[in-house]
């Protein structure tokens, strides 16, 4: 059997690369704004397994009393530099092949086919990147007592989204957006219909949205949301800007040609891509979690270590409910 040769296989195919932007131009900007930026999606280049970063921690006791009548010795602080380490998440677009007269059958052309799978790419890719961030934040904050509120012996109400605030003290205001389950987001609507909310919030819900305590909501019903199918525990997040970072290091890989031997030449499509994923005061564990990690690992709480000395300075709160 012949071998294919570069006459019949295109390497990042234009037509592809060109659905691919088209979607992804206006879906970056599009969850960036969804989620008032505390879920980001960035472009830039990025090499290895890791992307570290290197800093000075906060200390902690910086300012203190000053007794003008003493001689003694002082106690020095070390300023001491710590590592957050963003991770490289891979991820791949499994086969993709048809034959050349299942596209002339409906009259479409290869360059049409190429455009499609390009548009379906960057829509999949979008969407499992921000259930990965949602994946990621959810484990690393299920990990921080000091920022959880679990109430799972009942429905969301707005009395837990209080509640949740009150995990970040006097920076409550930090918090910009929930992301929550549709199944949480309908009955905190449920909450409010219950109670009788009066004044402008009785407009807000008559006119089909949330109130939520002055924030959006981002309704999502990622595997992550929904904690437990035996209890029915969803889990509610409240993020702070930048809580989370999906960068993506490059374009897909993308892999197309035409494919002899068969009853039929085909065309098929491959390809694969990666992104780095980080969250606010936390670093990826490298020796737990290691590289190119799974889903599983990535939603592993103990792969996440906090570096941020304040817990002000975490991604967020958050809140378990039925």
């Amino acid at each position: 059997m012949a071998v294919g040769t570069k006459a019949n296989v295109q390497i990042e195919n234009e037509f592809v690369h060109a659905g691919w932007t088209e979607v992804v131009a206006g879906t970056v900007d599009g969850f960036n704004g969804a989620t008032s930026n505390t879920i980001r999606f960035i472009t830039e280049d990025g090499m290895g397994d890791y992307l570290r970063e290197n800093y000075f921690s906060e200390i902690a006791t910086l300012i203190s009393h000053r007794d003008p009548t003493s001689t003694s010795a002082q106690t020095a602080s070390p300023l001491a530099e710590i590592r957050q380490s963003k991770v490289r998440v891979t991820r791949k677009l499994d086969l993709v092949e048809n034959t050349l007269d299942s596209f002339n059958l409906i009259g479409m052309t290869e360059n049409e086919f190429n455009f499609a799978i390009g548009t379906q790419l960057a829509a999949a890719q979008m969407q499992d990147m921000l259930d990965t961030a949602i994946l990621a934040v959810e484990a690393a904050l299920d990990g921080q007592a000091s920022q959880e509120h679990p109430d799972a012996a009942a429905t969301i109400s707005i009395e837990d989204l209080v509640t949740g605030l009150s995990k970040m003290g006097d920076a409550a205001s930090l918090i910009r957006h929930w992301i929550m389950h549709s199944k949480a987001a309908h009955d905190l609507m449920s909450d409010h219909i219950t109670n009788a909310i009066d004044g402008p919030a009785s407009l807000v819900i008559l006119n089909g949205d949330n109130a939520a305590l002055g924030r959006n909501i981002l309704q999502r019903d990622a595997a992550a949301l929904f904690r437990d199918k035996t209890t029915d525990e969803y889990v509610t997040l409240g993020l702070v800007e930048n809580a989370v970072t999906c960068q993506l290091a490059k374009p897909p890989k993308v892999l197309s040609g035409l494919k002899e031997g068969g009853e039929n030449i085909t065309m098929f499509y491959q390809a694969e891509y990666d992104f780095f994923l980080s969250l606010k005061g936390m670093t990826w564990d490298e020796t737990n979690g290691g590289a190119a990690p799974t889903d599983a690992t990535l939603g592993t709480s103990t792969n996440w270590d906090q570096i941020s000395a304040d817990d002000k300075n975490l991604p967020g709160v958050h809140i378990r409910t039925q």
